[in-house]
């Protein structure tokens, strides 16, 4: 038995029908990216402001917000910082190039007040956020990618300048455009940029 051929009105009604779906589901992402700009802003907020309040001389991480000691929870972005690195740092397949970011970056994870910079848990997640917030869904985050990001936002000097400047995140351009756009958004918003 053939399907029976709907008419023109009933058509016109499906149409619009999912047309205002579409536009639905359109207005809720949009809602949703908009919370997460915001949470994310409130959180570099937090995580500039409090930051010399939470380096404990002598120790390379800082505290998070809380004032509690970083217990490196197995989801925690720079957890996976520092498992990739140990990895790099044992296969014998990777380049020298990489093993010695790897192995810089975990020296710093355990003595970076002897030269003067902390790893900051609370900066490093905020810059997940960030990948998770201004990312395009078909963004791919590669494996490195979060070691970059831990490093390029959780190094940082005692006065909770970052290491590294904008011209030094040559690395990875999705990285750096993220941060600018990051800094742009907390420009527009009356907040400190990232430093």
């Amino acid at each position: 038995m053939a399907p029976r051929k709907r008419s023109s009105f009933e058509l016109k009604n499906s149409c619009a029908r999912a047309g205002r779906i579409r536009q639905r589901e359109q207005q809720e992402r949009l809602l949703l990216s908009q919370r997460g700009v915001t949470e994310f802003l409130l959180g570099v907020r937090s995580e500039i402001e409090t930051f010399e309040a939470r380096i404990i001389p002598g120790e390379p991480l800082a505290r998070m917000l809380d004032g509690g000691v970083f217990g490196w929870d197995e989801n925690h972005p720079l957890t996976d910082a520092r498992n990739l690195c140990r990895k790099i740092v044992a296969d014998e397949n990777q380049t020298e190039e990489s093993k010695a970011e790897c192995i810089t970056f975990l020296a710093a994870l355990e003595d970076g007040p002897s030269r003067g910079h902390f790893i900051d848990p609370v900066a490093v997640e905020n810059g997940q956020t960030a990948l998770d917030t201004f990312c395009d869904d078909d963004f791919t985050c590669w494996y490195w990618t979060v070691f970059r990001m831990a490093d390029l936002c959780g190094s940082k000097h005692a006065t909770g300048e970052r290491l590294y400047k904008r011209s030094e995140m040559a690395f990875a351009d999705g990285v750096a455009a993220i941060l600018n756009r990051t800094n742009e958004a907390l420009q527009a918003s009356n907040l400190p940029l990232l430093r």
